[in-house]
């Protein structure tokens, strides 16, 4: 299964999916259309659209895909509960409730043809449990750094954007996998900060140890194959 972040953060959100029968699913679509068209192969193809939560950075094309007869799941049209199973062509989806300043879910995806299993969880300050060891590719938000806020307002600088308090801090994701003890097999984190509130260095040396391969979902066009 190929995974493609488009892009992550508080500019806009849009992770595709594909297996290796051409099938296609979108987790949250919160780019422009034209750019999202682009990587879809073939759109009767396109099983579906999975958004997180109502937020335009996660949700900006939404009508587009809803012109097109693409079938859509989210809080906002009432299809997505926690813990219920939706089972779309091609994929088994698990949504999981979140905790943001919005309804939001995470998804856990399988795909049936590869039976690979992708979790997306981004925009929450809550984790829920999951047994990373069955994850082939956990893509996991890690926001801010809470030291570096503590610097910000030690030295009396003006914090630029208070959103990161609706999101994951570096430490507590940290923290979630050592209390695991599992890995999963990779891992992409995402929905950094974009108000410099992380180090993308230390980000990345302190989350190396938790799985096989990491990646930071910092730059558009991320691909990668599980």
């Amino acid at each position: 299964m190929l995974i493609n972040v488009l892009e992550s953060g508080s500019l806009g959100n849009c992770t595709i999916l594909t297996d290796k029968n051409n099938n296609q699913l979108i987790l949250d679509c919160g780019i422009i259309y034209k750019n999202i068209s682009k990587k879809i192969n073939d759109f009767m193809k396109l099983d579906g659209v999975l958004i997180t939560h109502e937020h335009s950075d996660h949700k900006k094309s939404m009508s587009k895909f809803e012109d097109c007869g693409i079938d859509v799941f989210s809080p906002m049209h009432n299809n997505v509960k926690a813990n219920e199973m939706i089972y779309l062509n091609n994929w088994k989806i698990l949504p999981m409730k979140l905790s943001h300043n919005v309804e939001c879910f995470g998804y856990v995806v399988v795909s049936n043809v590869e039976n690979k299993k992708f979790v997306y969880i981004t925009d929450t300050t809550f984790i829920p449990k999951l047994k990373l060891n069955t994850i082939d590719c956990l893509m996991i938000e890690v926001n801010y750094d809470k030291n570096v806020i503590d610097e910000y307002i030690n030295d009396g600088k003006e914090l630029r954007s208070f959103g990161y308090m609706n999101h994951l801090e570096m430490s507590q994701v940290k923290d979630y996998f050592i209390d695991s003890g599992e890995k999963p097999k990779k891992l992409i984190i995402a929905h950094l900060s974009n108000s410099g509130y992380i180090n993308d260095d230390i980000l990345l040396e302190t989350m190396k140890p938790f799985a096989e391969e990491v990646y930071l979902a910092n730059l558009k066009d991320l691909v990668l194959r599980v």
